[in-house]
């Protein structure tokens, strides 16, 4: 899923692309996009869950900045955390509150694992 959704980056220029799932490698995407395309292809690396949050916190300004109408967030269920099952699961709910308000500015888009479906359900506008 993740990959179809970087491909999708690539017929929604300018986008925006939070990469949680390592998974933004620009020679895995090759032939399949276009490399003078890559210019207008923006992406943010993020591998703490903690930076995830703060990422999202600034989405809405950094897709404005780089003029980015659509951003794309691969699936996050690996990114690095303390172990703490109840302050994971406030952090989740957050960002997911965080996505919910930013996309009434813009278009996102997120890959969901089966372990943030219950939050996607409650969160997203719409599932597919």
């Amino acid at each position: 899923m993740d990959r179809k959704l970087l491909l999708h980056a690539f017929d929604s220029l300018p986008c925006l692309v939070i990469d949680c799932a390592n998974a933004a490698n620009p020679h895995a995407l090759f032939p399949d996009a276009p490399l003078e395309k890559f210019n207008s292809v923006y992406i943010i690396e993020v591998e703490m869950l903690y930076k995830f949050r703060d990422v999202l916190k600034r989405l809405f300004g950094m897709a404005k900045k780089t003029g980015a109408e659509t951003v794309i967030i691969t699936s996050f269920r690996h990114l690095f955390n303390y172990q703490d099952e109840i302050e994971n699961a406030n952090i989740y709910e957050q960002c997911w509150r965080i996505m919910k308000k930013a996309g009434t500015k813009c278009r996102i888009i997120v890959s969901v694992h089966q372990s943030q479906e219950k939050m996607a359900r409650k969160y997203c506008d719409f599932l597919g």
